[in-house]
C-alpha cells in the first residue's frame, strides 16, 4: 500500500492536517496496517508492490481480448477466428486509457460478446468488467 505523497509547496490551511501531520498520520497508518497483515496467515506477499497491476492487466486482457488472444485460447488458427467474429459483424473497440495506458492495444472485442464463438462451453461472465454489473457468476453453487 502506498499513497502518493503531498505536492511541494503545499498551502497550510488552519483546521486541516499541514503536511508535516498528514505524511505522519499516513506513515502511522500504514505501519499499522503493515503489522497486521504480519499476522495473517495468508500466502499473498503484499511487498510485490507491482502485482496489483499486474493482476489488473491479465484480468483486462481476458475481458477484452484481441483476436490474436482468443486464436490462442481457442486453440485455432487466428484468420478463422477473424472470420468468426465477422460472421458475427463484431466490431472492436479501442482501449481505455483511464485503464490499460495502450498496453492491450485497439483491437479488443467485449468477453461476453465473443464467447458464444468459443469451441466449448463458457460460464457466463459480468455484464460489466469493471464496475457493479446487474449480473455477476456464482461460482459456488
Amino acid at each position: 500500500m502506498n499513497l502518493q505523497p503531498p505536492f511541494r509547496n503545499v498551502t497550510e490551511v488552519e483546521g486541516y492536517y499541514g503536511t508535516k501531520e498528514f505524511t505522519a498520520f499516513v506513515a502511522d497508518a500504514a505501519r499499522i496496517v503493515a503489522s497486521y497483515r504480519k499476522t495473517l496467515k495468508s500466502k499473498v506477499d503484499f511487498t510485490g508492490l507491482r502485482d496489483h497491476s499486474q493482476a489488473e492487466t491479465l484480468y483486462l486482457s481476458f475481458a477484452e481480448p484481441t483476436a490474436s488472444r482468443l486464436a490462442s485460447e481457442w486453440n485455432i488458427p487466428l484468420d478463422r477466428v477473424q472470420q468468426l467474429l465477422a460472421s458475427r459483424n463484431l466490431r472492436t473497440h479501442p482501449h481505455t486509457e483511464a485503464f490499460d495506458n495502450e498496453f492491450l492495444g485497439d483491437e479488443l472485442y467485449d468477453r461476453n460478446e465473443v464467447d458464444s464463438l468459443a469451441p466449448y462451453a463458457t460460464i457466463r461472465g459480468p455484464s460489466d468488467m469493471r464496475e457493479a454489473s446487474s449480473y455477476e457468476p456464482n461460482l459456488l453453487q
